[in-house]
């Protein structure tokens, strides 16, 4: 197993970036005209949860702020974040019942920084 080493200009990093930004700017925009207007109302109010390691990217929840007009707030490990929030999502949140949680239920993710 010898590795190669490819060396790539930091505009194509940065390329890259761009585009993927777009993307994300493009579909947030859009879940948030085709949502509830209770749910876009909380959004106005409360801001985005931005969760993922790509919420660490320098400049990318102030460029989200700046585009989208919301409040985004990046958790203080934002890739611990994602996967407990993965993991409530897929196993259930245990109720005071025992009952796990539907599938389809809205799941809170600000206390998974705690």
């Amino acid at each position: 197993g010898h590795m190669t080493t490819l060396e790539l200009p930091a505009a194509f990093a940065a390329a890259a970036m761009e585009e993927a930004t777009l993307r994300l700017l493009e579909f947030i925009t859009a879940l948030f005209t085709r949502a509830a207007p209770t749910l876009r109302m909380d959004l106005q109010q409360q801001g985005i949860l931005l969760v993922g390691h790509g919420g660490l990217l320098p400049g990318l929840s102030a460029r989200f702020e700046a585009e989208l007009g919301l409040a985004i707030h990046v958790p203080a490990d934002p890739g611990r974040c994602l996967v407990r929030g993965l993991a409530r999502f897929r196993l259930g949140s245990p109720r005071a019942d025992k009952e796990a949680v539907p599938r389809d239920a809205p799941v809170d993710l600000y206390p998974l920084e705690a």
